[in-house]
C-alpha cells in the first residue's frame, strides 16, 4: 500500500505540447486550410523527440491497459 505513495508520478502531459510544437513546425497549411503539406526531411531530423513522444504515449497507454484489467 504504502508503494503506492512512494512511488514517483509522472504526469502525463494531455495537450501533447511537445507533439504540437512539432507539428507546427513541420505541417503547413494551404491558405485554404484543406490541405497540408509535411516537410519529412526535416521532420525525421527530430528523430530523438519522435521517440520520446512514442515512447511517453506508449507508456501512458500501457499504464491504461493495466488500469482497465484492474476492473
Amino acid at each position: 500500500m504504502w508503494l503506492l505513495f512512494l512511488s514517483p508520478v509522472h504526469a502525463f502531459d494531455h495537450q501533447h505540447q511537445n507533439w504540437d510544437l512539432l507539428l507546427k513546425k513541420y505541417v503547413h497549411w494551404d491558405r485554404h486550410g484543406v490541405a497540408s503539406q509535411v516537410d519529412y526531411a526535416a521532420f525525421m531530423r527530430q528523430e530523438a523527440q519522435l521517440d520520446r513522444n512514442i515512447a511517453e504515449l506508449s507508456n501512458y497507454m500501457s499504464g491504461k491497459k493495466l488500469e482497465q484489467l484492474a476492473f
